[in-house]
């Protein structure tokens, strides 16, 4: 990864001790991976409310597989089903009274973004 690489050219690095943003099982990976399983978690799961969708019930966090082809865009990728089913989670959120401005999506694919 880039964290490594910049760490094998002799970056110095400052590791956090406590996260607080990310759900304790997303946070597994990076505090395996990255600090040694020492990065803790300032939250607990059952600290964030699970909040009523209407016509759907993803708990207090979801992974969702979208069985749709990716296609190549240039230098970058990009699948419309996996952004389609993004925005209907979104519209899915807006109308559960959800403020937009407190949701984050994350791709690693430029293509994507569009």
């Amino acid at each position: 990864s880039l964290l490594d690489r910049l760490i094998s050219m002799g970056m110095e690095v400052h590791m956090l001790s406590v996260q607080y943003r990310m759900h304790p099982l997303i946070a597994e990976f990076p505090s395996w991976r990255f600090y040694n399983h020492k990065l803790e978690t300032g939250i607990k799961p059952e600290d964030r409310p699970v909040m009523k969708l209407k016509d759907l019930d993803l708990g207090t966090m979801a992974i969702i597989h979208v069985g749709t082809a990716e296609s190549s865009q240039g230098m970058s990728k990009s699948n419309p089903g996996e952004a389609e089913c993004v925005e209907f989670l979104l519209r899915t959120l807006r109308d559960s009274r959800c403020h937009l401005a407190e949701v984050g999506v994350v791709t690693p694919y430029s293509g994507q973004v569009s």
